[in-house]
């Protein structure tokens, strides 16, 4: 019988194949996640992050309405990185 921990092994090496994940695409994916990390923030505490989308987007005044669809589209550009990860997978 085999145990519980070479079973999550087997399931998580079966999601994520070693040769996905590649040192030269690091610097993308961590700008990625950064991106994500301020987008669901922005979404979730809009008013806390509203100094720090004043000075992203220097010239133009932020507002509720940037900062929920920078959270948007963070989210989408997210799940098409994630989701050419998982179909280039082969």
């Amino acid at each position: 019988m085999t145990s519980l921990a070479g079973l999550i092994r087997v399931v998580i090496e079966s999601l994520f194949p070693r040769h996905i994940i590649k040192m030269d695409n690091l610097i993308f994916f961590a700008v990625v996640q950064l991106n994500l990390v301020f987008g669901v923030a922005g979404l979730v505490w809009p008013d806390k992050f509203m100094s720090v989308f004043g000075y992203l987007m220097f010239p133009w005044p932020a507002s509720y309405r940037a900062i929920r669809v920078h959270g948007i589209v963070s989210i989408a550009g997210y799940l098409l990185v994630v989701a050419k990860l998982i179909t280039t997978a082969h």
